[in-house]
């Protein structure tokens, strides 16, 4: 968002007081990949329903705002509530701003959520520019909140899941239900965040796994999530008020529940029948399931699905059983391999380093699983890998030894978690844990570039629609075919309703089209007898032939293929005729061409 905007967003009213300032906090570097949090917003709309003045800041605002610029707009809104998400990498930016907001505006309180809030309520209001911690889910909580700050209604002692400071002492309520029903909630008002590109939606909460590295825990509740018909409701209204055309499912388990995201994908795809919207979607889901239930993947594509994530950690069995995955290795490879027979999709992959008891041979069984199942589904799988992070509360950090740990950063202040080897194993150090990400990324960026020529054309072409059309990036276009001039070129020609494929166009219509060479500058060799191809994944193909050097030569967007073949004739002689030099010179050689995406057509 630019600048302008951002002023614009936060000066729209010069008597735009505020009850209550949502602010997401997140890494600047990650900064393209920042999603507003779902809970926070959640319960900024709760809020707002409530009557009370609401804004949000997102961590895209804060990336355009200096602090000047950000202390002016708190002095003139002063809110009343600032209300903060908390976790591991952002808690030292929320202190900052909270502290300035304590500088700027003294009779604002701040209030935190999120796991750090759930872990440790107490610990972080030790800190004086903390006043008030909700532990669990925050709409009903902030509600009652405002109600009380700002309407002089009811007690602090009588908010659940509060803890708070009381003439200077921290004080903590008891927990109360959590929300059974989520279709109670208002759908999250994205107007809060000003225009998107895309949208994002959570549809349950909670999650039915204990998995020894996840933060999953520390929300306590059962899992819950919400109803088929309530999701779809939402996802539509998104796509109709917007106009957009890609949306994320945060959940880290929305397809798990069989009957449910059967009726998702019902809807779904009737909705895109009965309007003719065009939208794709990014969810997640787990191997193991899907391996039970394989034709889930086709119900989503058939929905619009494009891309599905999955966990998948380690190629080591034992390591896996110790992660308390529930899965095993087969169900990853039974999952890529239905999706790859599926088509029309990625999925994408995490691997994790460092984990539990972690060796050179337990490294080396992790990627050579990666290897394996990018050639199993080649333009479809891929992967990345982060290394194994302590988080607070989290099984592993509990109990470090019992996985063959030491970790060596609890407060992770040299970098973002996920991002540097925290941890260290009985068998490798936090330098060898280096060198091994380094070498996992190498061999998985190796074994997808040897893939890249193999690729059948629909499937490089999804990539390049998925990224220009809906803006969903995936490792294979960022990494590689966006790189590769020719395809660059290619698809963007292939964009416009002027050109086709060879195959595209009928027989009888051929003559009449254009042939354009994807890129117009020629290579050829000292003595002129070849023509080199140019941007070929690499490789050093070549035309010797010189009847097949002068038809590439034509092929620059000027002649038709009709014009071309006469050109031919009269060069060559009248020996053969033009059908004849389009059927077994042009025709034959423009599908080799094509192959390799150096040539394309147009009216």
């Amino acid at each position: 968002m630019q600048v302008e905007t951002i002023l614009q967003k936060i000066t729209r009213r010069q008597d735009d007081r505020l009850d209550m300032l949502f602010i997401h906090v997140d890494s600047f570097y990650s900064l393209y990949y920042s999603l507003f949090n779902a809970g926070l917003l959640s319960i900024a709309t709760v809020c707002r329903d409530a009557g009370f003045r609401v804004k949000c800041l997102s961590t895209s605002d804060l990336f355009g705002l200096t602090p000047a610029a950000l202390k002016s707009f708190v002095q003139r809104t002063r809110p009343a509530l600032v209300g903060f998400y908390t976790l591991s990498d952002n808690i030292q930016a929320v202190e900052r701003y909270a502290t300035w907001m304590k500088a700027w505006h003294p009779e604002c309180r701040v209030v935190l959520g999120g796991p750090l809030a759930n872990i440790d309520p107490e610990g972080l209001l030790a800190s004086p520019c903390f006043d008030l911690a909700v532990r669990g889910e925050g709409e009903f909580v902030m509600r009652d909140l405002g109600e009380h700050f700002l309407r002089g209604k009811g007690t602090l002692d009588s908010i659940d899941a509060l803890t708070y400071k009381l003439d200077g002492v921290v004080r903590t309520n008891p927990r109360g239900q959590t929300i059974g029903d989520l279709d109670q909630l208002p759908f999250p008002d994205q107007d809060l965040l000003g225009v998107r590109h895309g949208f994002h939606i959570s549809t349950g909460r909670g999650c039915p796994y204990k998995c020894a590295f996840c933060f999953q825990k520390v929300h306590e509740g059962p899992f819950r999530f919400r109803s088929a018909p309530n999701v779809v409701a939402e996802i539509t209204s998104r796509l109709e008020k917007y106009d957009v055309k890609s949306f994320y499912i945060t959940d880290d388990v929305f397809a798990v529940n069989y009957d449910r995201v059967r009726e998702i994908s019902r809807r779904l795809k009737e909705y895109r029948a009965n309007t003719g919207r065009d939208f794709v979607f990014f969810c997640e889901g787990r191997a193991e399931v899907l391996h039970r239930h394989p034709d889930m993947i086709d119900m989503l594509v058939e929905a619009g699905m494009a891309r599905l994530q999955i966990g998948i950690e380690t190629g080591n069995q034992r390591m896996l059983d110790e992660y308390r995955k529930k899965l095993r290795l087969e169900h990853v490879v039974s999952t890529v391999q239905h999706a790859a027979r599926v088509g029309g999709l990625t999925v994408a992959g995490n691997f994790i380093l460092g984990g539990p008891h972690e060796t050179e041979e337990t490294f080396q069984q992790t990627l050579g699983f990666a290897k394996d199942l990018l050639r199993e589904a080649p333009g479809v799988f891929e992967c990345v890998n982060s290394f194994l992070t302590p988080l607070p509360a989290t099984a592993i950090a509990e109990d470090p030894g019992s996985f063959g740990l030491r970790i060596l950063d609890t407060e992770f202040l040299t970098g973002m978690t996920l991002n540097d080897a925290w941890c260290e194993t009985e068998a490798l150090d936090r330098n060898r844990l280096r060198a091994l990400d380094r070498v996992f990324q190498a061999g998985v960026h190796q074994t997808m570039a040897r893939l890249l020529p193999e690729l059948p054309f629909s499937t490089v072409e999804n990539h390049f629609r998925w990224a220009r059309k809906y803006r969903l990036n995936t490792y294979y276009y960022l990494d590689h075919l966006s790189r590769c001039e020719i395809l660059d070129h290619y698809f963007l020609f292939h964009s416009s309703p002027r050109f086709r494929r060879l195959e595209e166009i009928p027989r009888e219509e051929f003559p009449d089209w254009i042939p354009t060479r994807t890129i117009e500058r020629r290579e050829y060799s000292a003595d002129g007898r070849r023509l080199y191809l140019r941007g070929d994944f690499g490789r050093r193909a070549f035309l010797s032939r010189p009847q097949e050097i002068r038809i590439f030569e034509y092929s620059a967007s000027k002649l038709t293929a009709r014009q071309i073949a006469e050109r031919l004739q009269a060069e060559m002689g009248p020996d053969k005729t033009v059908e004849e030099i389009l059927d077994r010179w042009m025709i034959p050689l423009y599908r080799r061409l094509e192959k390799r995406f150096q040539v394309i057509f147009q009216q």
